[in-house]
């Protein structure tokens, strides 16, 4: 499957980079397991496909996969300005599969790590989270609010270490071949 992404993506003029992403990237696939990918484009691609639609991306992989979750992202997009904050960490863990000039790979390392300037901040913002989650779960228990009590109770320990996480550097372990097929 993979193969025939990346054959896709190496044929097209457009492309310039292939990114995997999710529980393939990391090696831990289930029968449930989708194909998380992006196709990274030049910025004068993106400007088209604006205008004139996106073409289809995976309908050549034989057998046929779900195409719900193939993007398309101009490489001006990868940058920490350019994807949202919660998807960092996903970031941190995306295989590179192909990149045709480098642009690629070297968006996706400055993705990989936070600045030191920038994780003083998230780390003091999640740290207030972290202490202040567990009293809103507590509120919201004594409310009757049940699932609300969860959510915070679980915000106050995941964005502690995500924050950590993230600034450490921290990604999944990958082998040299893994198998992501």
């Amino acid at each position: 499957m993979i193969d025939g992404l990346a054959a896709e993506a190496t044929a097209d003029a457009d492309v310039i980079g292939l990114v995997l992403m999710g529980s393939r990237s990391v090696g831990v696939i289930t029968p449930e397991s989708d194909y998380d990918v992006y196709f990274v484009v030049t910025d004068e691609a993106m400007a088209r496909y604006d205008e004139q639609g996106r073409p289809a991306r995976g309908r050549s992989v034989d057998p046929p996969i779900d195409t719900t979750d193939l993007f398309a992202v101009a490489i001006s997009m990868l940058r920490r300005e350019g994807v949202a904050t919660w998807t960092l960490p996903t970031w941190a863990d995306a295989r590179i599969l192909y990149d045709r000039d480098g642009a690629t790979t070297r968006a996706i390392e400055a993705l990989r790590r936070m600045p030191e300037d920038e994780a003083s901040v998230q780390v003091a913002d999640w740290y207030d989270t972290y202490l202040n989650a567990p009293y809103r779960s507590l509120k919201s228990w004594r409310r009757g609010n049940s699932l609300g009590g969860r959510l915070e109770a679980y915000r106050a320990n995941m964005d502690a270490f995500l924050a950590d996480a993230h600034a450490r550097g921290l990604t999944a372990e990958h082998d040299d071949d893994p198998e992501v097929n």
